[in-house]
């Protein structure tokens, strides 16, 4: 379908002015025909503001309760939405949760809830799609969900950023755009690096490391709804337009992926008293590469530093042991080669408990040894016996269900 999510978020809605400046860019977009569906967030600080006040009057309330007070927040924004778009001629309808055509549908984890996507799907074919195909802007309350029993739930932290890629990804959209007080994504915080360059485009995968790693442009929750086909473009509310400027978030789904690299690696350990000094580690790096080594990981000790390496080891390791010997910056090189590595990724792996139980244990009841075990945000990689790769690898699959 033709159409754009526009998500505008609370830190940019501060008051009546700015929902007018909001109303005003929709009609803009609304007059040229688009079709058009519109999420809104809070206020700025209404949330916080709301959760306050309930957690003082009461200090025990549970999470379900909270979550049907702090969703008023989210409406409050959405009738003065509506009432703002109507006074300016868009045709428009507003989309509640009380709603008949309400389509974020979750299950019952309240407090950081996930929606149901055929059940979303299903409403939006059902209700959304017509109202859109009849020239209605809709106006959908962000950062809210509704279990199939009619409770409200709320979706975590940038909720709201999730309520529009999930939309979009119903509808078959060709983009999502955020609408934000940072204008994107940039090369560093731009309040501690001068000279921070915004990014015209990032892939999903980069997007996703950058959220984790706190740049909080983005819900990270967000992305793992992101379909093939739809893209995220995040702007500045300043930006002008609704449909060009900012970062671009290309690249399709986050989904859990197994890999095994085609190839067998090696490990090569350099043990020394220098390695902690100075340059070290770059002279190891740059001698490895320098003979076409490709450096898959690395981990460093008080006394030893180890590289997993694909490449020729034997001619690595000669090259390594003159290095060592002309430097002194170590004692002694070894290499163990004939080593398979398994990658498993997926969004929100490590805010997963029992992961790594998961990657190990089953490996260990069949005696399959692991010379190396990492993580890296939604990323862990393993390496096993090359003769033992297959086994891992089925063992992993069957585990995490990776299809």
């Amino acid at each position: 379908m033709d159409s754009i999510v526009v998500k505008f978020g609370g830190s940019v809605l501060t008051n009546g002015e700015m929902i007018g400046k909001m109303a005003e860019m929709v009609k803009n977009e609304a007059s040229k025909g688009k079709k058009m569906v519109v999420v809104v967030s809070a206020l700025k600080n209404s949330t916080d503001n709301l959760i306050s006040l309930a957690k003082q009057t009461s200090p025990k309330i549970s999470v379900k309760d909270l979550d049907l007070i702090v969703s008023l927040g989210e409406q409050v924004t959405a009738r003065l939405t509506y009432a703002a778009l109507a006074s300016i001629g868009v045709k428009t309808v507003l989309i509640e949760p009380s709603s008949n055509k309400w389509p974020i549908i979750t299950d019952e984890n309240f407090g950081n809830a996930n929606p149901l996507m055929d059940e979303c799907r299903k409403v939006v074919e059902r209700e959304i799609k017509p109202l859109l195909d009849s020239g209605f802007t809709p106006i959908v309350c962000g950062f809210i969900g509704k279990t199939r029993r009619g409770e409200i739930t709320t979706l975590g932290r940038g909720g709201s950023d999730v309520t529009a890629v999930v939309l979009a990804n119903c509808l078959g959209s060709r983009e999502v755009v955020l609408v934000k007080d940072v204008e994107g994504f940039y090369s560093a915080d731009p309040r501690k690096v001068q000279n921070a360059r915004l990014l015209k485009e990032v892939d999903v995968d980069e997007a996703d490391l950058l959220t984790s790693s706190g740049a909080k442009v983005v819900s990270r929750k967000a992305l793992r709804y992101l379909s093939d086909n739809v893209k995220i473009r995040v702007i500045g509310f300043n930006n002008g337009s609704l449909t060009s400027g900012g970062t671009l978030i290309k690249g399709g789904t986050l989904k859990l992926q197994l890999t095994l690299y085609s190839k067998p690696v090696f490990m090569v350990t350099v043990v020394g008293d220098k390695l902690n000094e100075r340059g070290v580690i770059d002279l190891i790096t740059e001698k490895i590469e320098g003979e076409k080594g490709k450096i898959l990981a690395v981990v460093g000790e008080e006394k030893a530093a180890i590289f997993y390496v694909d490449g020729q080891a034997s001619r690595i390791l000669r090259k390594l042991h003159g290095l060592i010997a002309s430097e002194e910056i170590g004692k002694a090189v070894s290499i163990l080669d004939e080593i398979a590595f398994i990658s498993l990724k997926g969004n929100e792996l490590e805010t997963t408990p029992g992961v790594i139980h998961r990657c190990v244990s089953p490996l260990a009841k069949e005696k399959i040894n692991l010379y190396g075990l990492f993580t890296i945000h939604s990323s862990i990689k393993l390496f096993v016996q090359w003769d033992l790769r297959e086994k891992a690898f089925s063992i992993l699959k069957e585990e995490f269900k990776v299809t």
